[in-house]
Protein backbone atom coordinates (compact mmCIF):
# COMPACT_ATOMS: atom_id res chain seq x y z
CA UNK A 1 0.00 0.00 0.00
CA UNK A 2 1.37 3.39 -0.99
CA UNK A 3 1.08 6.08 1.66
CA UNK A 4 -0.32 9.41 0.57
CA UNK A 5 -0.22 12.78 2.30
CA UNK A 6 -2.48 15.77 1.91
CA UNK A 7 -5.54 17.44 3.35
CA UNK A 8 -9.19 18.19 2.64
CA UNK A 9 -11.43 21.02 3.85
CA UNK A 10 -15.13 20.64 4.59
CA UNK A 11 -17.95 22.61 6.15
CA UNK A 12 -20.09 20.51 8.46
CA UNK A 13 -23.10 21.05 10.66
CA UNK A 14 -23.14 19.40 14.07
CA UNK A 15 -26.62 18.85 15.49
CA UNK A 16 -27.60 19.16 19.16
CA UNK A 17 -26.86 15.44 19.65
CA UNK A 18 -23.29 15.73 18.36
CA UNK A 19 -23.92 14.12 14.97
CA UNK A 20 -22.31 15.43 11.79
CA UNK A 21 -24.82 16.65 9.18
CA UNK A 22 -24.63 18.48 5.87
CA UNK A 23 -21.01 17.62 5.08
CA UNK A 24 -19.91 19.92 2.25
CA UNK A 25 -16.59 19.47 0.47
CA UNK A 26 -14.60 22.69 -0.15
CA UNK A 27 -11.15 21.72 -1.45
CA UNK A 28 -8.39 19.16 -1.17
CA UNK A 29 -4.67 19.00 -1.72
CA UNK A 30 -3.69 17.25 -3.90
CA UNK A 31 -6.84 18.09 -5.86
CA UNK A 32 -9.44 15.33 -5.90
CA UNK A 33 -7.85 13.27 -3.12
CA UNK A 34 -9.17 12.27 0.30
CA UNK A 35 -12.74 13.41 -0.42
CA UNK A 36 -14.66 10.17 0.14
CA UNK A 37 -12.39 8.98 2.96
CA UNK A 38 -12.66 12.30 4.78
CA UNK A 39 -16.43 12.52 4.28
CA UNK A 40 -16.83 8.99 5.67
CA UNK A 41 -14.66 9.76 8.71
CA UNK A 42 -16.54 13.00 9.44
CA UNK A 43 -19.92 11.26 9.21
CA UNK A 44 -18.76 8.66 11.76
CA UNK A 45 -17.51 11.19 14.31
CA UNK A 46 -19.58 12.11 17.34
CA UNK A 47 -18.94 15.54 18.79
CA UNK A 48 -19.39 16.55 22.42
CA UNK A 49 -19.88 20.05 23.80
CA UNK A 50 -17.11 21.30 26.08
CA UNK A 51 -17.62 22.95 29.45
CA UNK A 52 -17.37 26.30 27.62
CA UNK A 53 -20.46 25.31 25.61
CA UNK A 54 -22.43 23.24 28.12
CA UNK A 55 -25.73 24.53 26.69
CA UNK A 56 -24.77 22.99 23.32
CA UNK A 57 -25.37 26.19 21.34
CA UNK A 58 -24.32 26.28 17.74
CA UNK A 59 -20.95 27.88 17.20
CA UNK A 60 -20.41 29.45 13.80
CA UNK A 61 -16.87 30.55 13.01
CA UNK A 62 -16.66 33.68 10.90
CA UNK A 63 -13.57 34.24 8.81
CA UNK A 64 -12.62 37.49 7.22
CA UNK A 65 -10.79 37.48 3.94
CA UNK A 66 -7.98 40.01 3.97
Amino acid sequence: MTKKAGSARFIITIDQHGNSKDITFLESFPAGMFISESREALSDWHWQATSKNSQQHAIIPIRKNT
